[in-house]
């Protein structure tokens, strides 16, 4: 194997003044998304809080409560109208509208959004914006569409693939709030998996790809998906649908166990003669001695680097 290897990063979310990671410890994160604060268990964080910090600020908190399960409970402070801005930071973007996301409590700790991803979507609107073609991009596991979103904003035509209804419902919502809604953008309701072995068939590639499978997912036909299982066999998948003269790949891990290694040496097996950039999506708390909260690890390359 020829594969380039940079150092390992902790990169750091940049550029997103609508969110800030106020503290962590204690098994939580106190952070501050636009308008409302939130708390969030967090069971790696096991190291201590700052003790300044106090619930007063808080306008959720997702917890344990009286039944013993985790739930979000809401208090007065709390701002219906939940939403956040983001503006990479490209060529001319001073010129052009922010991207807007809805924000929203559900069963889950989960509202919407990863902030650390803003690392991600700095980086695919660079290679985008300064590409000499317009790049076509898939997205797997697309959630809620920030980075669909961020990469048409920056001038790719994007194919978004997700096993959610409801999470493509999000991302169209997205899409209106951001007035994207004529962007070239396909919304596809399909697991990941049987959607490119479909694209292999039909000869479609891609300049582009961002694959961000989660730890466990099953969709709404009970197919799941796990990680250590299954992340072997989708990479080689992808591999067949990337065009002959691409631009970039992007993989997260947010499989517990696994380190940043594994994730690089998984996109080695397909790519040996990348520069690969690999390591750790982080945030950093805004008052403290440069505390990070390590979120996922990341596997990223540019194909002409």
């Amino acid at each position: 194997m020829n594969t380039k290897f940079s150092a390992p990063q902790q990169l750091q979310h940049t550029g997103f003044e609508d969110y800030e990671l106020l503290d962590s410890g204690n098994f939580f994160r106190l952070e501050r998304f636009g308008k409302n604060v939130i708390k969030r268990y967090d069971p790696t964080l096991i190291y201590k809080a700052h003790p300044k910090r106090t619930e007063i600020d808080i306008a959720a908190k997702f917890a344990t409560g009286k039944s013993g399960e985790l739930s979000w409970n809401v208090n007065e402070k709390f701002n219906e109208d939940w939403k956040v801005q983001y503006l990479p930071s490209v060529k001319h973007s001073k010129d052009r509208k922010p991207l807007v996301f809805e924000l929203g409590i559900s069963g889950s700790k989960n509202i919407g959004l990863f902030p650390e991803q803003a690392s991600h979507w700095q980086w695919l609107a660079h290679k985008i914006a300064t590409a000499q073609h317009e790049v076509n991009v898939l997205n797997l596991f697309g959630h809620t569409g920030a980075a669909s979103l961020v990469a048409a904003w920056a001038g790719a035509k994007v194919c978004h693939v997700d096993s959610s209804q409801a999470a493509i419902n999000w991302a169209k919502r997205n899409q209106t709030l951001s007035d994207l809604t004529k962007a070239p953008i396909r919304w596809i309701k399909d697991d990941c998996t049987t959607f490119v072995k479909r694209e292999i068939k039909r000869d479609r590639v891609y300049d582009a790809v961002i694959l961000d499978p989660p730890a466990f997912g099953r969709d709404a036909k009970g197919r799941t998906f796990k990680f250590e299982k299954d992340i072997a066999e989708l990479l080689g998948l992808v591999k067949q649908v990337v065009s002959p003269h691409p631009s970039f790949f992007i993989m997260n891990s947010y499989a517990t166990g696994l380190s940043e290694n594994v994730t690089k040496n998984l996109v080695a097996d397909q790519w040996p003669q990348a520069k690969i950039e690999y390591g750790e999506l982080t945030l950093r708390e805004k008052e403290s001695y440069g505390r990070f909260v390590s979120c996922n690890t990341f596997a990223r390359f540019a194909f002409n680097e």
